[in-house]
């Protein structure tokens, strides 16, 4: 039988360490030499438009939502869907994309700091995906690990906004977003509680379903199923919140993998004392975030982030 002691010095690392190998290679770390390029004001928040370095000779471009509450606030990275709508990325917190509505400014007014960046071949880094793709899986890379070293810096970039609480910081994502929230928060301690809606299920779920095609190239980490599959990930987040929202008729993300994830996962979950951390939500909607979910995800940020929101004048 596992132990905690186990999992937490043996088993845990050494997972957390072939998951990075699989990713392959990224380029090198670069000091994040953050520029501001534009503000804008809103009611209760300022919008900066920014860039900072990823890799070495790599700027990732943002746009950084400041809510105008005082004191250290807590922050959501968040992380854009696919929508194979590659002209918009970032602005996704503003405008919205595909099926997802712009909360940006919802979070933002709800006392947090919100950081979102262009994906590699989205928004400002426009490109062709599959080609992009093939060209790292040439060099010893994938899409799916360049993307994820972005995030990372983003991260860093959030840790050295003296706004920002560095003990609160979440992550958010819908879609391919949301799969980047449970991939981030299994490998990087700073996201103490995560959400994701629209992209939780298993590997061979996807493909006894035949909804291989249903993710882009972006999903998919050459010889991933050797080493884990989605559940051994999402354990890997344990004992730190994480909140799973699906869609009862979302094709992408077959329920029965969704429900396969939870079940492997809790036990750890349950190891580490922490079994109430991982929950799931079931709703009656498709590939999309309803407001069911937006409630949800509001609840539980306030719950394990404990904003203050800003109050108008």
């Amino acid at each position: 039988m596992r132990t905690r002691q186990q999992w937490l010095r043996k088993d845990a690392p050494r997972l957390r360490r072939a998951l990075r190998q699989l990713l392959g290679e990224t380029l090198p770390r670069a000091p994040l030499r953050p520029q501001i390029h534009r503000r804008e004001e809103r009611l209760g928040f300022t919008i900066e438009q920014i860039a900072f370095s990823s890799g070495k000779g790599l700027r990732v471009p943002a746009l950084f939502l400041r809510p105008h509450v005082p004191g250290r606030k807590p922050a959501i990275l968040y992380c854009h869907n696919h929508s194979h709508d590659y002209a918009w990325g970032k602005g996704e917190i503003l405008e919205g994309k595909g099926r997802m509505p712009p909360i940006g400014p919802l979070l933002a007014r709800a006392g947090y700091c919100v950081l979102a960046i262009d994906a590699w071949c989205f928004g400002e880094r426009r490109a062709d995906e599959n080609a992009t793709a093939k060209a790292f899986l040439l060099q010893g890379r994938t899409l799916w690990g360049m993307m994820l070293a972005d995030e990372f810096a983003a991260l860093d970039y959030l840790e050295t906004r003296r706004e920002v609480d560095p003990r609160r910081i979440g992550c958010f994502g819908f879609s391919m977003g949301s799969t980047k929230s449970w991939w981030l928060a299994a490998l990087d301690f700073r996201i103490v509680a995560a959400v994701g809606a629209c992209g939780l299920t298993t590997y061979r779920a996807l493909m006894e379903a035949g909804a291989l095609n249903r993710h882009g190239i972006y999903f998919y980490v050459p010889r991933i199923l050797k080493v884990a599959e989605v559940d051994d990930i999402v354990s890997l987040v344990a004992p730190r919140p994480f909140l799973s929202l699906s869609g009862e008729e979302d094709g992408a993300s077959p329920l029965e993998g969704v429900l396969q994830v939870h079940r492997k996962a809790a036990p750890i979950y349950r190891l580490l004392g922490a079994r109430r951390n991982l929950v799931r939500r079931f709703y009656p909607a498709a590939h999309e975030f309803t407001d069911a979910m937006l409630q949800d995800t509001l609840a539980w940020y306030e719950r394990h982030l404990r904003p203050v929101p800003f109050v108008a004048p």
